[in-house]
This record gives structure tokens, C-alpha cells and sequence, in this order.
């Protein structure tokens, strides 16, 4: 489903920030989304290389970050809350899965930066 190569997919490491993320439901406002990746792309470039953001928008916006938000969406690895779809839901049953998506295609050094990009955006979209 998600990369096999070396190369990671905006996939890839979308899922291995949600991975690190505790809550099991976020603020879904997808300015807040993308201005928080569009934030810490600057702070770790390495990781988040593959996410290209548009400054001529009325917020940062990269398509591949929207793209990644759907593909984890038909993957079922999230969903969002009805009607009016403002939590983004972490599944529980989709957990362990990340897990090994984590082990399988991150380093370890790659891996502190996803849980401190985690650590950012669960703090940045915290539902109240």
C-alpha cells in the first residue's frame, strides 16, 4: 500500500507523523493542517521535502499533503467525524499497522523527527 523503496511518499510520512500522535481525534480544519506542516517544513527539511506549499492561496497549501489526507482517508487509517466532518479520527484498529509502516520504511533519526512534527501538530490541532 504505501512505498517500498528508500524513497518516502507524502504517505509514507503523514502516517508516520499520525503514528506518533497519542489523541485519537484532531481539529480536521485543513488550513490549521497545512499551516502547521507549511511551519515546520523549515525546521525539518529532510523529511518533509516532498510536501511543496503554495504561498499564493489564502493559507500555505501543498496538494501533496491534501493527496496524502485522502489516501489515508480511502485507506480507512482516518475518517472524520459527521456531518460536518470537523474531527479527523485516528483508528485505533489502524495503529499497529503505522506502527510497522514506521519500523519498515524510517530510520531512527527519521523517526524522532516524525514525533516531533507529531508532538507540533497534536498540540496545534487539540480538540478541546
Amino acid at each position: 500500500m504505501f512505498s517500498n523503496t528508500g524513497a518516502k511518499s507524502p504517505q509514507d510520512v503523514l502516517a508516520g507523523v499520525l503514528s506518533f500522535v497519542e489523541a485519537d481525534h484532531l481539529d480536521a480544519n485543513t488550513e490549521k493542517i497545512h499551516e502547521t506542516f507549511a511551519s515546520l517544513k523549515g525546521q525539518f527539511p529532510d523529511i518533509l521535502d516532498n510536501f511543496i506549499f503554495s504561498n499564493n492561496d489564502i493559507f500555505p497549501y501543498s496538494r501533496e499533503l491534501d493527496e496524502a489526507m485522502g489516501y489515508l482517508s480511502v485507506a480507512r487509517i482516518i475518517g472524520h467525524e459527521n456531518p460536518d466532518y470537523q474531527l479527523m479520527i485516528i483508528k485505533k484498529d489502524a495503529r499497529p499497522y503505522l506502527k510497522r509502516l514506521v519500523n519498515r520504511v524510517f530510520n531512527q533519526e527519521e523517526k524522532e523527527s516524525l514525533k516531533k512534527i507529531a508532538s507540533v501538530l497534536a498540540d496545534s490541532l487539540k480538540v478541546n
